[in-house]
């Protein structure tokens, strides 16, 4: 999936390191029945976004940002389908499971080079 100019100007790419195979979005092998693996994912994230200055405990960051980019996705006019497929959601219907797999990379960076800059 490609990355939003922004995100690549803000140094997302240092966080991966050359030959380590730790996840750069959770925690591998975390998770059990009473706290699974996408909740402590999203406190991880949460807890990051807090340390950052995100301190308004009013703010839903990890899921809000799903409904923003949605949001967002529409005002910039980024179809849905491509919008689902840069979310990683499923085809609505069975014609969306048709083709050959994964677009050209090209194709979903024109979509997100759509979104704005967040300046802080």
């Amino acid at each position: 999936m490609p990355l939003h100019p922004h995100l690549i100007e803000q140094g997302i790419t240092a966080l991966a390191k050359p030959g380590d195979t730790t996840p750069l979005f959770y925690r591998e092998g975390a998770g059990n029945e009473v706290n699974p693996a996408p909740k402590i994912r999203a406190t991880d994230l949460s807890d990051w976004v807090r340390s950052l200055g995100a301190t308004d405990p009013n703010v839903q960051p990890n899921h809000g940002w799903r409904h923003r980019f949605k949001t967002l996705s529409r005002v910039v006019g980024i179809p849905e389908e491509l919008a689902d497929r840069i979310q990683g959601h499923a085809p609505k219907h069975q014609g969306g499971k048709y083709g050959t797999g994964a677009l050209p990379v090209g194709v979903l960076l024109a979509e997100i080079e759509r979104m704005p800059r967040y300046e802080v």
